[in-house]
Order: C-alpha cells, then sequence, then structure tokens
C-alpha cells in the first residue's frame, strides 16, 4: 500500500496535469451553458486538497489512487430550476465522455423513504476525440466531476455540510425529523417552481394561439409581450428586438392607468392605430424598450389622455423628432407647450437644449 510519503510525493508530481485538466474542462463546461442559454450561479470549479484524497484513500483503501480517484477535479453548476438540470446534464454527455457506471443520479433517490440530499454527478473525462489537439495533450483520459443542482438543492447540501448533518444519529429523533421536513419542503418547492416555470411556457403559447379566449385575462409581462408581437406580425410590421422587459411592471401600470387592464384592451389599442405609423416608430430602430415602446402607442392614441392619466412626471425627455412623431400621429399640432406644461424637456441630436 502506498504510504503518507509516497502519496504526497506522487500528489505533486499529478498536480500540474491535473491543474491543466481543471482549466481545460472549465472552459469547455461554460462554453456548453452559454450555447443552451440556461441561467446559472458562476461555475465553481476545484482541485481536491491533499488532506482530503489522502482521506479518501484512508478510507477506500484503493490500489492506485491517482487513477481510481474520480473527483481529483471537481465542478459545481448551480441552476435555478429542476428541470433546467435535465437540459444541462444532456448537453454535457453530448459533449463528454461519461462514465456511467460510477455517475451517480443522487436526484431521485431509490428508497421512496428518503428525503435530504439531492444532486447529479456526473463523472466525465474529455475523450479520444480530443486526444489529438496539443491544448489537451496528456489528459483526456483523466476523469472528473460535475455536480449539477439547483440553488435549493446546494442550499440544502451546504447546510448539511456545514452543521455535519449527514450521519442519520447525529441529531435526536425529534430533531432529525424536523429535518426531514424541511429537506421534503424543500424538494416540493424545488419542483413546484420547474412547473410553474412550464405553466408559464405554456400560458404563452396559450395566448399566442387562443387570444381571443384570452382576452379577458389581466395583463401580464407575458401577454403584453406576445400580443405585441403577434399583433403587430399580423399588420405586417416588423417587431423590434425588445430589450428591458423587467421594465414591464411599470409598462403595465401605465397602461392600466390610461385603462388598458387586460388582453383584450392592449390588442385594441394596437389594432386602432394606423399601420403607416406603426410602421414609420418601428423602422427607426432595430432594437427598442418595451416601456418606450408601450408609451409610444398611448401617446399615439390620445397623448393628452397619456400625460393626465399615466405620465405622474416619471419621465421628462422628449427630442424635438418625437416631438414632430407624436404630434403628427395624435393629430395635436398645440402638443409643445401642453407637454412643456407637463415637465418635459426638449432636445435635439442627443443633446438636452
Amino acid at each position: 500500500a502506498m504510504n503518507r510519503a509516497q502519496f504526497e510525493a506522487k500528489y505533486f508530481e499529478q498536480n500540474n496535469k491535473f491543474q491543466h485538466l481543471k482549466v481545460a474542462s472549465q472552459s469547455i463546461i461554460e462554453s456548453c451553458l452559454l450555447d443552451i442559454g440556461i441561467a446559472h450561479l458562476p461555475v465553481v470549479g476545484r482541485l481536491k486538497t491533499i488532506e482530503s484524497l489522502w482521506t479518501k484513500h484512508q478510507k477506500k483503501r484503493y490500489s492506485d489512487p491517482f487513477s481510481e480517484i474520480t473527483d481529483f477535479v471537481g465542478f459545481r453548476i448551480v441552476v435555478f430550476l429542476e428541470r433546467d438540470i435535465e437540459v444541462v446534464s444532456k448537453r454535457l454527455k453530448d459533449t463528454f465522455e461519461i462514465d456511467a457506471h460510477n455517475s451517480i443520479d443522487k436526484l431521485n433517490p431509490s428508497s421512496p423513504n428518503t428525503v435530504g440530499y439531492r444532486s447529479l454527478h456526473l463523472i466525465c473525462s474529455l475523450g479520444h476525440n480530443r486526444a489529438k489537439l496539443p491544448e489537451y495533450s496528456g489528459v483526456t483520459d483523466l476523469r472528473f466531476e460535475i455536480q449539477i443542482r439547483t440553488v435549493l438543492q446546494h442550499a440544502w447540501a451546504e447546510i448539511e455540510h456545514q452543521r455535519n448533518y449527514k450521519g442519520t444519529k447525529v441529531l435526536p429523533p425529534e430533531l432529525q425529523r424536523r429535518l426531514m421536513i424541511i429537506a421534503g419542503t424543500l424538494e416540493l418547492v424545488d419542483k413546484e417552481f420547474s412547473n410553474i416555470s412550464s405553466d408559464a411556457d405554456h400560458y404563452k403559447d396559450d395566448v399566442a394561439t387562443n387570444r381571443e379566449q384570452r382576452k379577458d385575462d389581466l395583463l401580464s409581462t407575458i401577454s403584453l409581450d406576445v400580443v405585441l408581437h403577434e399583433i403587430l406580425a399580423e399588420k405586417g410590421t416588423v417587431a423590434p428586438k425588445l430589450s428591458q422587459l423587467e421594465d414591464s411592471s411599470e409598462a403595465i401600470e401605465e397602461l392600466n392607468d390610461f385603462g388598458i387592464y387586460t388582453i383584450g384592451d392592449f390588442a385594441a389599442l394596437i389594432d386602432s392605430l394606423d399601420n403607416d405609423m406603426l410602421d414609420e416608430r418601428l423602422s427607426s430602430s432595430s432594437e427598442e424598450t418595451l416601456i418606450g415602446l408601450v408609451r409610444d402607442l398611448m401617446m399615439a392614441s390620445d397623448v393628452r389622455k397619456y400625460f393626465k392619466k399615466s405620465h405622474k412626471s416619471k419621465w421628462q425627455g422628449m427630442s424635438n423628432s418625437d416631438l414632430e412623431f407624436v404630434s403628427r400621429v395624435s393629430g395635436q399640432k398645440d402638443l409643445r407647450d401642453f407637454l412643456a406644461d407637463q415637465g418635459i424637456i426638449f432636445y435635439d441630436d442627443g443633446e438636452w437644449l
């Protein structure tokens, strides 16, 4: 058996190679996550410390620890939704060679009575297809571990680890039961987050295909975006790429003040506007903020009503070209003095006047 001195010598001999593996693997992992567009916390990578490796070797009694230990290099991917784990996992399985025998699915416990730690552990290698690439020379056969879990699963794992609650006899039975109730509750919450996200996607599709049946639904960020793009497409107008959708709550608030509460109300507002006006406004910019576009629609419909009901001094600047446009499409020719009374400052070519 390898003694401590031999173990340490081997560790430092192998350390650079595993450091190389860590850097190369992390770059590939982060590229995968970027490609599939899954929101996640920063990917954490680490090399197992010599103390941790030695303890594991002492416990398992490996004959060749540096080839048998599969998590010398480890990564943790923390996503927000449980359903994202499957998407991330599939992409990683397509990207790396997977050691299925040593990979562990702790998301689905074998016993129905088991709650607590939940995570997917994939044992990977860069694979023989990368062996001929110089940047991966000498490390394509080395294995590493990727743990994939949700934020709530990660919170549980950290609490369980930091408080050393893993053993069934650590706490008195009453406290152990309370801890298990919390674990089960977190699991239910995790699943409900994913269910709500899936239902939101279905609702978005439903609004797009059954707008008339959904006309009495109150406006939401989802329906606002869908209806806007759907109706503009029906009018033969290219909808802009909307930015700052996080402004949707403000847009909905202003629409409500204007008297627009439902999907049907909003659809009627857009339908009431002249197609040529919409084409002119939307062709002036390839990207528009949601709040800016919604305000344009209200002002084009009834500019005086917008400022009396919805404006509430939330913004103060308007370009002279926008003033000319709003005056023309709203049919109001004497707006400058009215808008100045509302606190609007006019500017030209990006400069305040």
